[in-house]
């Protein structure tokens, strides 16, 4: 979250925004990257950073009126409602990871917003331990997919899964392991453009 909060506090401007003289609450969009309870830990912690600026762009003046969020990713509005809608004789599987060079000519060419940053974040955690990769791979395949599983079977079928998952992994461990399954995650820093 350390890229989260020094471009917060390097971009923002919260005084060209009008956040000095107005009430209005400050709206943050989650576009969906973010799966289950990492969203909310996503949103939690831009809200601190934004907080953070305020106090010292305006020197502990008035606090900010509050926050507006939009979320993608929560129960009722995510990749479940959008796979509920697909044809049925077909297998799709909600999971995909973007490039980036796919993800800036997306948002370049949708216009509304101009990339401020653009990280890609290695991750260590493949050079680990055995048991630490397992649960790790348990763990992001519950985040994807446990509201989905839990929805068409029921939660204790879901549980079962992810216990025979990690069994799994465990017996065919070289799908996880090596160089070559190294995970690349993004982060993007937008600024919203102003007509």
């Amino acid at each position: 979250m350390e890229m989260v909060d020094d471009g917060i506090m390097e971009k923002l401007d919260l005084k060209t925004l009008g956040f000095e003289s107005t009430n209005d609450k400050f709206r943050i969009a989650d576009f969906g990257c973010s799966v289950g309870p990492n969203t909310f830990f996503a949103v939690e912690n831009i809200m601190k950073a934004v907080e953070h600026k305020h106090l010292a762009q305006f020197n502990n003046s008035a606090a900010l009126s509050g926050f507006q969020v939009f979320f993608n990713d929560v129960t009722t509005n995510d990749f479940n409602t959008l796979f509920k809608a697909l044809h049925s004789n077909e297998k799709y599987l909600p999971l995909y990871y973007s490039s980036s060079k796919e993800i800036e000519e997306i948002i370049k060419a949708n216009g509304n917003f101009s990339i401020e940053r653009m990280d890609s974040l290695s991750h260590n955690i493949w050079k680990t331990s055995r048991e630490t990769k397992i649960k790790v791979s348990v763990t992001g395949g519950r985040a994807v997919f446990q509201g989905l599983l839990e929805d068409h079977f029921g939660r204790e079928v879901a549980e079962k899964t992810f216990e025979n998952f990690e069994t799994k992994l465990d017996e065919n461990f070289s799908i996880i392991d090596g160089a070559a399954h190294e995970h690349i995650d993004h982060f993007i820093l937008l600024k919203r453009n102003v007509n």
